[in-house]
């Protein structure tokens, strides 16, 4: 049976005091610590692939030292986020009266939220009688750009635009709330792409977690509010069955080969009348952008929200960067192929090298293309036009930009991985049947990487990175002995 209300207050205000696994520290952190890193004990037979549950890797609260139980969250007085109407709303005003508000942190391209999230229904589900817990989904800047073709909003509207999509593909009860485009939510919740925290009124919190697991606040609710009268199961609800993230595989155009370790830049869009249908997203070596010389990646993607592609009967996508004083650039300028099919949806990108950037200022990247659409159907709202625009691309890390998953670069492709072994962009590429850049459970069948696939795919996507299987092998060879004769299974 569910605690009363007002024992439920006197809880949430330390008057009885909250369990010890709730807010002790030190060994009891510890081995609650251990619990949250256990697979989602809740995830349905479309909740994942293999068996690695959302909670699988380094919880990312061990980076943020506020995000501990017993602690306030940064600027909860000011804390605000936007409803469905883009209208702002204060965070404290969701947390219901006398009670507790879940938060869990979650995107489209997040591959441990679209796991969890399931389970997390279930929960919302089993508590929905009970007045004193809420559940909201945070949605905020993408964790993995280009998965399922999605990338970064350059504005509210566009986020917003991501939440109903959203809302359509996943069938959610739990309602979203949308951060700004500050990501001032993302940052006091502690910058986990996927993570639960659980609140009173006063921001203070009770629960959290760095990577979400339904089975873990399960338990966590139950020290607070009591058990509920139903246990629901993932297989009850009627959600849609997760099949994991896609990615442009460039079918039509090819994609670039970075060849040294890129980070996302700055982006900021210039003034224009005209709607971002492509977004521009810039990467640079830690060369390039601190006065050396180093590689600068430019990729500009159609953005699925707006509903366009490419017309492939019109000169193509081309651009021009003018950069400040002291910079050079090879090449400056530069224009998409020519392909054979009419349309396609495939980035147009390309490569540079950039030689003494570093506080100058911005690039200048002026971009010419098409943008075209068939209005769903209605002739009406077809169009293709002509467009130009302007981006300013910074020489400074964006944060909140997320990592490209199809994207590796550096050491990962081919370097060596440790002396006298090979590295795992190599090993990529003996695997790999479809060249995508990554290698899936089907294509390490009967391989030794089988056995040991769920370990490497440290963030859970279902797919081994060439920078994953070169971790692996780096961590087994410093183990010494043993591990080192093992290390040289990879190399099949």
């Amino acid at each position: 049976m569910i605690r009363t209300h007002a024992l439920f207050i006197l809880a949430l205000l330390g008057l009885l005091g909250l369990p010890d696994s709730i807010l002790a520290q030190g060994t009891d952190d510890d081995r609650r610590d251990r619990r949250m890193r256990q697979p989602d004990r809740e995830r349905g037979a479309g909740q994942g692939r293999g068996g690695m549950g959302p909670g699988g890797g380094n919880d990312p609260f061990r980076r943020s030292p506020g995000m501990v139980a017993g602690r306030t969250i940064e600027g909860w007085d000011a804390l605000s986020v936007h409803g469905r109407d883009g209208k702002p709303v204060a965070m404290k005003s969701l947390v219901p009266d006398g009670g507790a508000l879940v938060v869990i942190n979650g995107c489209l391209t997040c591959p441990k939220f679209l796991r969890s999230y399931a389970g997390m229904e279930a929960l919302a589900r089993d508590h929905a009688g009970n007045d004193a817990i809420r559940f909201v989904y945070l949605y905020k800047t993408l964790a993995h750009p280009e998965n399922d073709g999605f990338v970064q909003a350059f504005a509210l509207s566009e986020r917003l635009a991501q939440v109903a999509e959203a809302e359509q593909r996943l069938k959610t009860s739990i309602p979203f709330v949308c951060d700004g485009m500050n990501n001032a939510g993302l940052r006091a919740f502690g910058g986990s792409p996927n993570s639960q925290v659980v609140i009173d009124g006063e921001g203070r919190i009770l629960h959290c977690a760095g990577w979400a697991d339904s089975a873990v606040l399960r338990t966590a609710l139950v020290e607070l509010v009591g058990e509920t009268e139903t246990v629901t199961r993932v297989e009850e609800l009627d959600l849609p069955v997760f099949r994991g993230v896609t990615r442009p595989a460039g079918n039509i155009v090819p994609r670039v080969r970075p060849t040294e370790p890129l980070g996302a830049l700055r982006i900021e869009p210039g003034e224009s009348t005209e709607t971002y249908f492509v977004k521009l997203r810039a990467e640079g070596s830690q060369a390039g952008v601190s006065g050396g010389e180093g590689e600068l990646y430019l990729g500009f993607h159609l953005d699925p929200i707006h509903h366009v592609h490419w017309n492939n009967l019109v000169d193509p996508l081309a651009f021009e960067i003018e950069a400040p004083d002291g910079v050079e650039l090879t090449p400056a300028s530069g224009a998409g192929p020519r392909v054979e099919a009419a349309t396609d949806n495939d980035p147009r990108e390309f490569l540079a090298r950039i030689t003494g950037w570093k506080d100058q200022g911005p690039l200048k990247v002026k971009v010419v293309y098409y943008a075209c659409s068939d209005g769903h159907g209605d002739e009406a709202k077809a169009f293709c036009r002509k467009v130009e625009q302007v981006y300013l691309v910074h020489p400074e890390r964006d944060r909140g930009a997320g990592s490209v998953q199809a994207r590796t670069g550096g050491r990962s492709r081919g370097g060596p991985a440790g002396r006298g072994g090979r590295g795992g962009g190599e090993l990529i590429t003996r695997l790999d049947g479809d060249k995508d850049g990554r290698l899936t459970r089907e294509e390490v069948k009967g391989t030794p990487l089988e056995a040991r696939f769920d370990r490497m795919d440290q963030d859970g996507d279902g797919v081994l990175s060439s920078e994953e299987i070169r971790r692996m092998q780096q961590r087994m060879r410093g183990r010494g002995g043993g591990e080192r004769r093992r290390s040289r299974e990879f190399d099949v």
